[in-house]
This record gives structure tokens, C-alpha cells and sequence, in this order.
């Protein structure tokens, strides 16, 4: 006869003495995330506290570890709210260099890199919204090196290039990336025309004779940069 055995189970253990570090541990652990929401979270209006607004410390991705694309979803989404905020205006306007929107932006961009709408979206925002110049120049060259055959990235950072920054050479070098990596074909020939005013010959001549072999462009494009590269000569 086979005795049926009372199977008792153990009682819950609380937490003891020696369970003190990893209670602490743990509180700590969610204090900070509390005050991490509850900053993030924060915002003022223009009347308050001189309308400061939070921008996040530039080690922000070494506190987010595991949430970094919650915390950057965030950040992208109180920027867009308030994009058009200046602390400081340096002319008519024309915010100060690198400003709020920039700093914001550039957050996003270091906790998460593959955020392909923001490095597209706020270089172009930070230029028409705010006239910063520089910082979206900034963000446009990180955005080229994260994103090196987006060719709409391309295109918009080699515009950047050529109107805001007045550098010839490195719009033209953008415009080719971009018309390689499947942008309209006039490209090559704006690329051409920025390339020979950069001073960049040997490059334009490449592109010249590269376009008359492979009949990409049309006849009279090919012989605009003819002229065009005898002209500068």
C-alpha cells in the first residue's frame, strides 16, 4: 500500500537583512527612472522661468540603457511641439548657433541612430524654423555618414551645402553620392557645374566623360558641360 504524501508548500520569503543591497538596488532603479520621466516630461511655457526648456545632458544615452528608443521617441516628440522655440535671438529671425533645437535633435540622434526621419526631417527644420545654419549643417553631416546611400539624405544635405553654407565643392561631391545612389540623373550635371566652380577639375572631368560613355544624360546636357568646363578653363 502506497502512503499518500502531504506535499506542504514553503511560505513566501520576504525580504531579509541580507536582501538589503538588491532592494536598494532596485529602489534606486526606479526613483531614477521616475525622475527621468518626470523631467522628460517637464515643459514650460514661454512665461515660465524665462521660457527655459529642458535639454537633455549630453550622456543621456548611459542612463537610458534598454530604453534609449523609448527616450529618444520622447524627446522627438517634445521637440516637434516646439520646434520654432528661440532663447536667443542674434538677428531678425535668426536664432543663436546650435541652440535648444539643435541640442534636442542631436539627442535623439545619439539615442537612436537609425531614426531615419529625424536626421532627414530636422536639418531641414532647424534651416527654414529657426534659420540655424550651423546647426543644421551639423546634424546634415552626421546624418550623411549614418545614412551614406539615402540619396534623398544626400540630396538635402548637398543643398545645404550649396545655398546655406556657399561651399561648392562639398555640395558637389554630395550631388554625385546622391545621383549614384539613385537620384534623378540631372544630378551629374549640377554635380559637374559645382565640382569645376569648387575647383574640383580631374573630378568633373570624370563625371563628364563617365556620362558621355554610358548615355545617361541627354545631348544637350552633355554639351552644357562641355561649355561649361571649357568656359572654366
Amino acid at each position: 500500500m502506497v502512503r499518500n504524501s502531504l506535499v506542504v508548500s514553503e511560505p513566501k520569503k520576504f525580504l531579509g537583512p541580507g536582501d538589503f543591497p538588491q532592494a536598494f538596488f532596485i529602489g534606486i532603479l526606479c526613483l531614477v527612472g521616475a525622475l527621468s520621466f518626470s523631467i522628460l516630461s517637464f515643459r514650460t511655457s514661454s512665461s515660465d522661468l524665462g521660457g527655459y526648456r529642458f535639454i537633455p545632458p549630453k550622456d543621456i544615452d548611459h542612463l537610458v540603457q534598454g530604453n534609449r528608443s523609448v527616450a529618444a521617441d520622447s524627446i522627438w516628440i517634445g521637440l516637434i511641439q516646439d520646434f520654432s522655440y528661440c532663447e536667443r535671438e542674434v538677428a531678425k529671425q535668426r536664432c543663436a548657433a546650435q541652440g535648444w533645437a539643435f541640442q534636442m535633435a542631436m539627442a535623439v540622434s545619439h539615442l537612436d541612430p537609425s531614426f531615419r526621419d529625424l536626421h532627414f526631417i530636422a536639418p531641414l527644420m532647424l534651416t527654414i524654423v529657426v534659420n540655424d545654419i550651423e546647426g543644421a549643417s551639423a546634424l546634415f553631416d552626421r546624418a550623411v555618414e549614418l545614412f551614406p546611400t539615402d540619396w534623398n539624405i544626400l540630396y538635402s544635405a548637398s543643398y545645404q551645402a550649396l545655398i546655406e553654407e556657399k561651399n561648392q565643392l562639398k555640395a558637389g561631391n554630395l550631388m554625385l553620392r546622391a545621383a549614384k545612389n539613385g537620384a534623378p540623373r540631372w544630378l551629374y550635371e549640377a554635380a559637374h557645374k559645382a565640382l569645376l566652380k569648387g575647383g574640383n577639375r580631374q573630378d568633373a572631368e570624370e563625371i563628364l566623360e563617365s556620362m558621355e560613355k554610358s548615355g545617361l544624360l541627354t545631348p544637350p546636357m552633355i554639351d552644357r558641360m562641355k561649355q561649361r568646363a571649357q568656359q572654366s578653363q
